[in-house]
C-alpha cells in the first residue's frame, strides 16, 4: 500500500478535545495525507470550524474520511448530520463516511440505508462492530456483516468494509475464540467479493486493551505478521488504512512499521 494511504485520526488530539485543526496541523508537519475526522458534537454544531478544517485539508493537500458519531441506521439522517459531512468534504470528488455496524438493524433496512448515502453523494465505509460479545451473538454479528456485502455486491451497491483488528482480540472474545482464525474469516470472505479494504489499526501489550495498554504497531500482542501473511496469501486489496490512536507520538512510531506491513 502506499504511505499516502495511511493516515491518522483526530483521536491524536485527545489533549486538545479532539480538535480537528490541531491533528490536521500535525499530518502537515509529519507529512500524513490522510485524515480520518471524528464528527463529535462540538464539530457538528460549528459550520466556522467545519469550513476551516474542509480549507486548512484543500490547501495543504490532506484528504479527509469522516466517521460519523452513529451507527449505520436511521439516526444518520437526523440532526444535519449528512449536510455538517458534505460541508466538510465539499473539497473532495469522493465523499467518505465510516459507520459502526448495527447489529439491531435488519439487512433489508442496511442496504436501505447505504443505498439512500449513495445517493446523497456519500461513499459508505461500513465498520465492524459487536456491542453483544456472547459466543452465538459475537458469531451472528459476523455473518450479518459479511452478508451485507454479499448482497451489496449481487445488488451493485457499492460500500467498502472497514476492519478494526483489534476488535477481534480484546479479552473477552480471545479468552474463547481463536481471534487470529475469526479475522482470517472475515478477511476471506470479503476478499472473495473483491472488497477492497479499509483498516483500522492500534497495537497494545494487554488484552484488556486499556488505554494505558496502548503500545506502536508491532509492539504489542497483535498478531500483525501473520494477518498480512495471510492476506498476501489471499491477494487482498487494502484500500486504505486509519491509525486510531490517541496520542501523537505513538502514532508516529507506528507509521513506518504499518507501511513495512501494508507492502
Amino acid at each position: 500500500m502506499n504511505k499516502k494511504l495511511i493516515g491518522t485520526a483526530t483521536s491524536v488530539s485527545k489533549d486538545k478535545n479532539y480538535d480537528a485543526l490541531d491533528t490536521l496541523e500535525f499530518a502537515k508537519e509529519n507529512d500524513i495525507s490522510l485524515v480520518q475526522v471524528y464528527l463529535n458534537k462540538e464539530l457538528s454544531t460549528q459550520p466556522a470550524l467545519i469550513a476551516e478544517a474542509a480549507f486548512f485539508a484543500e490547501k495543504n493537500n490532506i484528504k479527509l474520511i469522516c466517521h460519523l458519531p452513529t451507527a449505520l441506521n436511521s439516526s444518520v439522517f437526523e440532526n444535519n448530520t449528512i449536510p455538517r459531512v458534505k460541508e466538510l468534504l465539499t473539497h473532495q470528488t469522493q465523499k467518505k463516511i465510516v459507520l459502526h455496524f448495527d447489529e439491531a438493524v435488519h439487512l433489508a433496512d442496511a442496504l436501505d440505508y447505504i443505498e439512500k448515502l449513495n445517493r446523497e453523494g456519500l461513499q459508505v465505509y461500513l465498520e465492524n462492530f459487536y456491542a453483544d460479545k456472547s459466543d452465538t451473538a459475537l458469531l451472528k454479528n459476523i455473518n450479518t456483516f459479511n452478508a451485507i456485502f454479499s448482497a451489496a455486491k449481487k445488488n451493485n451497491l457499492p460500500v467498502t468494509p472497514v476492519i478494526d483488528l483489534p476488535r477481534l482480540f480484546i479479552k473477552n472474545i480471545v479468552n474463547r475464540f481463536d481471534s487470529l482464525f475469526l479475522t482470517e474469516l472475515v478477511l476471506h470472505f470479503l476478499n472473495i467479493h473483491s472488497y477492497p479494504i479499509a483498516l483500522h489499526m492500534i497495537d497494545f501489550s494487554n488484552y484488556s486493551q486499556d488505554r494505558n495498554s496502548w503500545v506502536a504497531v508491532g509492539k504489542g500482542l497483535m498478531p500483525y505478521k501473520e494477518i498480512f501473511d495471510f492476506c498476501k496469501s489471499e491477494r487482498v486489496v487494502f484500500d486504505l488504512c486509519i491509525l486510531e490512536y490517541e496520542d501523537k507520538q505513538r502514532c508516529l512510531h507506528s507509521l513506518k512499521p504499518t507501511a513495512a506491513l501494508l507492502l
